[in-house]
């Protein structure tokens, strides 16, 4: 393939959470949920479809998208990773300019910026 920009893209934020999880704490589940509007749904799950090779190749273990049963046009996409350490590198550098361009077009067919949630596991303890 040529034109794609494997350039490396620091361009997730660092996740904000109450937990602070040890590196080798795993698996830990990471779901983006999207409001979708009816004229952009197919458009939205073509684009889901190079989401998911892009997660799978950079570290997820399984990838899916789900939608809601009790609102049509809300998608849930949930991604697992072995571990904390493993899900932090593609927030640190493993994500390319061409990864960001995939995540870019889905996120245009939402009504606004996607909701991120990071699930870990129970044993996992507050910062506080």
């Amino acid at each position: 393939m040529t034109g794609l920009d494997r350039d490396p893209a620091i361009y997730w934020p660092e996740p904000h959470l109450e937990v602070e999880p040890e590196p080798e704490d795993g698996p830990v589940l990471v779901t983006v949920s999207y409001e979708v509007l009816p004229e952009n749904v197919e458009r939205f799950l073509d684009a889901m479809v190079k989401v998911r090779r892009m997660k799978m190749r950079t570290g997820a273990t399984s990838y899916s998208v789900f939608r809601d049963g009790g609102d049509p046009f809300r998608f849930v996409e949930v991604s697992e990773y072995p571990n904390w350490a493993e899900h932090l590198r593609q927030h640190g550098g493993r994500l390319t300019g061409s990864d960001r361009a995939t995540e870019v077009a889905a996120a245009a067919c939402a009504t606004g910026p996607p909701e991120i949630q990071h699930l870990l596991p129970p044993e996992a303890r507050p910062s506080r």
